[in-house]
């Protein structure tokens, strides 16, 4: 379930959006050459969504950080357009960063894989007397890539830093040998998307046969191997009453009498939400987990055995 260097889709279906009004500043993009462009009348036609679950539908980036894990499918973090200052790319390091209004240190990821952290977006563009020319602008492809995209109407997030409860995940390492992640988030809910596209937050899992069991409950949740196929995982749930079940997580369930799809766990973070889906994590618990580097093996010396 590695991520492949070939083209992929992240999402069935990315619409296009447009940049704001027309009293809003426009975005600029400084290419690769260092060439700044001023995009007027521009659209965004990769690299961000709407977020279904929320009734404004708000337009945010899809970013990969750093630790997400190699699936094709890791941890997402949905950051409000809106608040987004700048999109870097630095093509020697293979890095993306995107700078948030409010927020002191930059989300950063990887662009090693095609569709991860990139963004392209079209324009009008004025070419003298030449005219005007609608062009493409994409950020983060390695080979004719721009260096950043900035967005000047950028604003900090309205109201207080997410305080509710927090959870930690123990996600997945991206190398082998390797620890995995350890990563929070508040307000942990079950995102579940509806055959029309239309998804709904619910505060509680489903579980083989019948069983639901609300996430405040959840004292632990170690996750076992994601049937793909099936669309289960086999669990050992401890509840906070102490309660320890072995279950099967299931993730095609009826919702309102209609079927519902288990996209992931998702929680807000300060840049906005995280999503978790069910195989990018061996466990999950309120609280934070505490993850022990490995040892290394002392390695004895031999003591030297001297000629005669």
């Amino acid at each position: 379930m590695s991520l492949p260097r070939c083209t992929f889709a992240f999402l069935l279906i990315l619409p296009m959006f447009a940049l704001g009004n027309a009293d809003e500043p426009a975005p600029t993009v400084i290419d690769g050459s260092g060439k700044e462009f001023v995009l007027k009348k521009s659209k965004i036609v990769f690299g961000t969504r709407k977020l279904a679950w929320l009734p404004d539908k708000m337009e945010v980036f899809e970013m990969r950080e750093f630790g997400s894990t190699t699936f094709k499918e890791g941890v997402v973090t949905y950051v409000p357009l809106s608040r987004v200052e700048a999109i870097r790319y630095e093509y020697d390091k293979e890095t993306a960063s995107v700078h948030l209004a409010g927020v002191e240190k930059p989300l950063q990821g990887t662009t090693k894989y095609k569709d991860i952290n990139m963004i392209t977006l079209t324009a009008e563009v004025d070419q003298g007397k030449s005219g005007v020319a609608d062009l493409r602008f994409t950020g983060g492809m390695m080979k004719g890539g721009f260096k950043e995209v900035k967005f000047p109407g950028a604003k900090p997030a309205a109201g207080a830093a997410p305080n509710g409860t927090l959870y930690s995940f123990l996600v997945a390492p991206e190398a082998k040998g390797k620890t995995g992640t350890v990563i929070s988030a508040r307000d942990v809910q079950g995102l579940y998307r509806f055959g029309d596209g239309s998804e709904k937050l619910m505060p509680w899992l489903m579980f083989k046969k019948t069983l639901k069991i609300d996430i405040a409950d959840i004292g632990s949740l170690n996750v076992g191997a994601f049937n793909v196929k099936d669309r289960t995982a086999e669990c050992e749930l401890v509840k906070k009453d102490g309660s320890q079940l072995a279950v099967t997580l299931l993730a095609a369930i009826t919702i309102d009498d209609k079927p519902a799809t288990l996209i992931g766990l998702l929680g807000q973070v300060d840049a906005g939400w995280k999503l978790f889906p069910i195989h990018t994590f061996s466990q999950f618990q309120p609280g934070e987990i505490k993850v022990e580097e490995p040892k290394v093996p002392e390695v004895k010396k031999v003591p030297e055995v001297k000629k005669p």
